[in-house]
């Protein structure tokens, strides 16, 4: 696996914490970065939302976690990281599935076509 998810201008490097869109620095948090980190090594999957309270939060449901927290998340990531967040071409919703990074062009798959909502 590479340590560099590619797509369009977005790079999310994986090995330097680093976040670029067209060649320019994003500021992300460090919590914006470990859910687009964690989605971008499963790019092409939809993450259940406990997967990823689990994994990027450290909680679950269970002990508080909320998924109003990946959603405020995902909400200020698309609107720093998609060309129209209204519209998000990168960070998609997957109803009653979770959240998914589209794939790069090549390792997208009749597999992981999925029905995506905004």
């Amino acid at each position: 696996m590479t340590d560099l998810y590619t797509l369009d201008g977005l790079i999310v490097d994986l090995s330097a914490i680093n976040v670029l869109l067209h060649n320019q620095s994003v500021q992300v948090t460090l919590l914006e970065y470990r859910l687009l980190a964690y989605l971008a090594r499963h790019a092409g999957r939809s993450v259940p939302m406990a997967e990823l309270l689990r994994e990027v939060w450290g909680c679950c449901p269970k002990d508080g976690g909320t998924e109003a927290q990946v959603e405020n998340c995902v909400c200020r990531l698309r609107r720093k990281i998609e060309p129209d967040p209204d519209h998000p071409r990168y960070l998609l919703n997957v109803r009653g599935a979770g959240y998914l990074l589209t794939a790069p062009e090549d390792e997208q798959s009749p597999q992981n076509s999925q029905s995506y909502q905004d």
